[in-house]
């Protein structure tokens, strides 16, 4: 039953959870946009599903899966070898899965992403919940901390996104808020410290198919990764940094961060360093980042718009993101009585953006600067075939 209708696509739908859940929305999704294209279609699921999926797909060829592939034991084992196998019976040329694609075929190099499937759905913006970018693992933060907001704004924000967790990658440093990757469901890198931008960079340049974005703390981006910072605005490659700022180095017990108040007073800085507090917005936007934020972790929501607006603007965008640590600095509790909405939006002008940032008392929300510098990004075809670059590792 391969048909006349283009290249034969057999899709997994064996994940597909018995609630549906995000999971299943997307499946579903994606095959109403394929039913509607009239494609050349295959598809594996759970045999309680068969009947489902053979009414909303009757020109499909509907197969149940042996009861193995949904058991999460033998699950490697069925994507491993009993999918292939499968796709090689039914003559397939491109196998999908909530997971990957992979073209089976040199000659038929076709891709189905949840891109399409969002493009041709009647309801895109309904395709994934919060909850299923949550990896189920309870973070270790102290009770109180800001970061869980921000955990929270962050699924909000990639399930109204609409991209499924295996495109997107989460990258941190060191610090409290940079645990943050292990509590997603998304792809993470827990990085050396001050060192996430960098790896960030490299992998979005490398990979510009996915979502990359940075998470971390005050130290940890401004401080020994402070050089970072300078240049992943200068440079403006497209992706997101959230930075979780909370003015102390909470993980190791309250000594003072670049963005403490010169007057904080603490045990390890009696009567406070004295120093003038680094100003990470102002360096920003003169530094080249593309987009420029202030959230609160307090309002999740809030935060949520914030953080699906920086993802969408093009080129580098930085969202400073006020998070109280209620352990070592409690006084910062208060904050929700002074954050308030920026009556300013600078659009491209850096001097006028600067001079805002600058005269501002550090506790207005929203989108501060919008600049329209081109992002940076690599050629989208290769320079060099993987043949070429094979020879030039043969041994004489």
């Amino acid at each position: 039953m391969t048909g006349g209708r283009g290249p034969r696509v057999l899709v997994d739908a064996t994940s597909v959870p018995a609630d549906r859940g995000g999971v299943g929305r997307y499946v579903d999704g994606l095959l109403g946009a394929l039913g509607r294209m009239d494609a050349n279609l295959a598809v594996v699921c759970q045999r309680t599903d068969v009947e489902r999926y053979g009414r909303m797909l009757p020109r499909a060829e509907v197969l149940p899966a042996p009861a193995t592939a949904t058991h999460r034991p033998a699950r490697l084992a069925w994507e491993q070898t009993g999918l292939p196998l499968l796709a090689q019976q039914v003559s397939a040329d491109v196998l999908h899965s909530p997971f990957y694609t992979c073209p089976l075929r040199a000659s038929c190099p076709v891709t189905v992403t949840v891109h399409d499937a969002a493009a041709l759905s009647e309801a895109p913006h309904c395709v994934f919940d919060a909850k299923d970018f949550a990896s189920g693992a309870h973070p270790v933060w102290c009770p109180g901390c800001g970061d869980f907001g921000v955990l929270a704004a962050l699924e909000r924000a990639l399930a109204k996104h609409g991209r499924p967790p295996h495109e997107v990658v989460l990258v941190s440093g060191i610090g409290c808020s940079s645990r943050l990757p292990g509590y997603m469901s998304t792809y993470g890198f827990h990085g050396v410290h001050g060192r996430a931008l960098a790896a960030a960079t490299g992998l979005k340049l490398t990979r510009p198919d996915l979502e990359v974005i940075v998470v971390g703390g005050d130290g940890d981006g401004y401080s020994i990764g402070g050089n970072h910072f300078i240049h992943a605005c200068r440079r403006n490659v497209d992706m997101l940094y959230v930075v979780m700022d909370n003015r102390v180095y909470g993980m190791t017990k309250g000594q003072p961060s670049p963005t403490t108040e010169a007057d904080w007073d603490s045990d390890i800085a009696p009567g406070g360093i004295g120093l003038r507090p680094f100003n990470p917005l102002a360096v920003a936007i003169a530094s080249g980042a593309n987009y420029v934020a202030r959230g609160f972790s307090g309002d999740p929501n809030g935060l949520a718009d914030l953080i699906l607006d920086g993802l969408r603007w093009p080129g580098f965008a930085f969202i400073e993101v006020l998070s109280p640590c209620v352990t070592f600095r409690p006084e910062q509790s208060g904050w929700k009585k002074l954050v308030r909405p920026s009556a300013i939006s600078v659009e491209a002008d850096r001097a006028a953006a600067t001079a805002l940032v600058l005269a501002d008392d550090g506790f207005s929300l929203g989108v501060l600067y919008r600049g329209d510098r081109a992002a940076v990004a690599p050629p989208l075809t290769p320079s060099i075939a993987v043949a070429d670059i094979e020879r030039e590792f043969t041994l004489a």
